[in-house]
């Protein structure tokens, strides 16, 4: 789902009613980082901003993809977000971690926390004057065991789900521009 599904009670009743999913996020979110058993928080009182959480993930994966051409729209804001592009080939990396998304105060009827496993997508070495390409998903897919091949399988999935758009909510959570 594209990063108009980030919200929260969403996310919740996707988890309750065991769906499966792959959002990409909007939002710079309240995080915790989870205990060793990676449900329970490890302090309550330490909140991080979901950018600050991702800060120096290492790279897991990489792979060279054909960024499509684009054309500008005719609407200024969208000129803006998804600015226009030639063609080219592109190196993302991929990285992973386990994180607790907090609940916004204004929901207190939700959960507390949902522990989701959070994927970074980037580019790798931009050139010079072009956008980076990023995404940061939230899943409730594995992404931990390498022969579980989960970490092609999301950037497949991203691939497929965004046509390799630029993103610069993607770029700021992600901590790269």
């Amino acid at each position: 789902m594209d990063r108009e599904a980030d919200a929260y009670p969403l996310l919740c009743a996707m988890v309750e009613q065991g769906h499966r999913f792959v959002v990409r996020m909007a939002r710079d979110r309240n995080v915790s980082e989870l205990a060793e058993d990676e449900e329970e928080m490890l302090d309550d009182d330490a909140r991080l901003r979901l950018s600050e959480a991702l800060v120096e993930l290492p790279i897991r994966l990489s792979r060279e993809v054909v960024l499509t051409q684009r054309r500008a729209g005719p609407v200024p804001a969208s000129k803006r977000a998804h600015p226009e592009r030639s063609e080219r080939m592109a190196t993302l990396g991929v990285g992973a971690r386990r994180l607790a998304l907090r609940r916004p105060y204004y929901l207190p009827e939700l959960a507390e926390e949902l522990a989701v496993n959070v994927v970074v997508v980037q580019e790798i070495d931009t050139p010079a004057g072009e956008e980076p390409v990023a995404w940061v998903l939230a899943t409730n897919e594995p992404v931990d065991t390498p022969n579980q091949g989960s970490g092609l399988q999301l950037l497949s999935l991203a691939q497929a789900s965004s046509n390799l758009r630029s993103s610069r909510a993607g770029s700021r959570l992600s901590g790269r521009r």
